[in-house]
C-alpha cells in the first residue's frame, strides 16, 4: 500500500509517504486509540530561527539542551510522562481523545475548549521554546487520499 497525500496548498508538491512508513493494518494496536504527544522545551534555541521546522527537528532530536517540559503536567493526557532519558530527549504522553491544544489552556481559538498541552508549562514555569509532535496510526485505503 502506498499513500499519496495532498494538503491543499496550491503549487506545493504532493508528498508521498515513504514505503518504510507503510505497514499492514494488522500492525496497529487498536486497543490503544489516540495519539502520542512528544514535547520538548529548552532554555535557549541557539542560532536556530525561533519558529522553524529545522529548530523543532533539532530540539526533538535532543540537540538543543536539557528538556524542561514537565512530565507531571499531564493536561488532557491519560497520565504523567516519564522523565526524559537522556535529559535532552522529548517526553511522551498518551492523549486518548481529540486534540485541540493550547500552551495556556482555556478558550483562545474558534473551537473550544482549547485543552492544556501536556508538558506545559515547563519545570521553569514558562511556555517558550517548545517543540512538539503528534504521532498516531492512519488506516488508509490504497489509492489517492485528500485530506
Amino acid at each position: 500500500m502506498l499513500a499519496i497525500m495532498s494538503v491543499g496548498v496550491r503549487g506545493a508538491p504532493i508528498p508521498t509517504i515513504p514505503s518504510t512508513f507503510v505497514l499492514p493494518s494488522s500492525a496497529a494496536d487498536t486497543s490503544k486509540p489516540g495519539f502520542i504527544w512528544r514535547i520538548s522545551q529548552v532554555a535557549d534555541v541557539g542560532n536556530y530561527v525561533q519558529n522553524s521546522i529545522a529548530r523543532a527537528e533539532a530540539q526533538l532530536a535532543g540537540l538543543l539542551g536539557d528538556n524542561l517540559a514537565d512530565p507531571a503536567a499531564s493536561g488532557i493526557a491519560s497520565g504523567p510522562a516519564s522523565a526524559p532519558v537522556p535529559s535532552s530527549a522529548p517526553i511522551e504522553f498518551v492523549i486518548p481523545t481529540v486534540i485541540n491544544l493550547d500552551k495556556a489552556g482555556g478558550s483562545h481559538g474558534n473551537i473550544t475548549p482549547d485543552d492544556q498541552m501536556p508538558g506545559a508549562p515547563g519545570t521553569d514555569s514558562k511556555t517558550d521554546n517548545q517543540a512538539a509532535e503528534i504521532l498516531t496510526w492512519l488506516d488508509l485505503p490504497v489509492g489517492d487520499i485528500s485530506m
